[in-house]
């Protein structure tokens, strides 16, 4: 399998927040983080009682790799590198270390400009790998008895571990589905394995920079630790 799409995502979730001057926030936050947010920012012109999950700021750099939003609830920090030149050349670890230091500065703008309190945190990694037939791989990889699936066309799996990372209890949800690029490709050239680490939602946290930091550094070591068990043609 060939790795020709990366994503990654950070969620940082909150009780609640209100940008009450969404000029000023975006100001400050792309002041704290250098040159990371070169874009325009992007304000949504919603009312207060719109749904928390709608974004309120979006900010991002001018090729759209990183961007990132607040809600009403949680902040995300999105990387894509699927609009990246060369991005095949470029190795996965390099990209994670690089995320992880971007990461750290958002993290720490986030503090100085909202002091909330981060009750909750998920990383989410999502590879894309370029494949003769993802449901032939989805079938003998993960499923033991095949009468259900002798003629599928498309096929997904996922399955849901728990476990400690970085001391916290964690669930770790694995899927992987077969897809296609563009709307003219052959369905099931593509292969997305996506890995969704995050605490657990009944247990409140209150994390700091370190604590985030270090939670994403674990769960990537464990994710790079057992890359092959997840995906065993990987």
């Amino acid at each position: 399998m060939k790795i020709i799409g990366l994503n990654i995502q950070t969620g940082l979730f909150t009780s609640g927040f209100i940008i009450s001057d969404k000029l000023d926030v975006s100001s400050k936050l792309t002041k704290e983080t250098g040159t990371l947010f070169d874009g325009d920012p992007i304000f949504l012109p919603l009312p207060p009682e719109a749904p928390p999950e709608f974004p309120r700021l979006i900010l991002k750099n001018k090729d759209e790799t990183y961007s990132f939003q607040a809600t009403a609830t949680r902040f995300d920090l999105f990387f894509n590198n699927k609009k990246m030149p060369d991005s095949k050349t470029i190795e996965v670890e390099t990209l994670i270390k690089k995320y992880v230091d971007n990461l750290r500065s958002v993290v720490s703008a986030i503090k100085k400009v909202f002091q909330p309190k981060i009750i909750r945190l998920g990383f989410v990694l999502t590879f894309q790998f370029q494949v003769d037939n993802a449901v032939k791989i989805i079938k003998n990889s993960y499923i033991k008895d095949l009468k259900f699936t002798k003629n599928n066309n498309d096929l997904n799996a996922g399955f849901l571990n728990k476990k400690e990372i970085n001391r916290f209890s964690s669930n770790i949800w694995f899927r992987v589905k077969a897809a296609k690029l563009k709307e003219e490709d052959e369905f099931g050239r593509i292969l997305l394995a996506s890995f969704d680490i995050n605490t657990r939602p009944d247990i409140v946290l209150d994390l700091d920079e370190d604590n985030i930091i270090d939670y994403i550094n674990s769960a990537w070591k464990y994710l790079d630790d057992n890359l092959k068990v997840f995906l065993p043609k990987y």
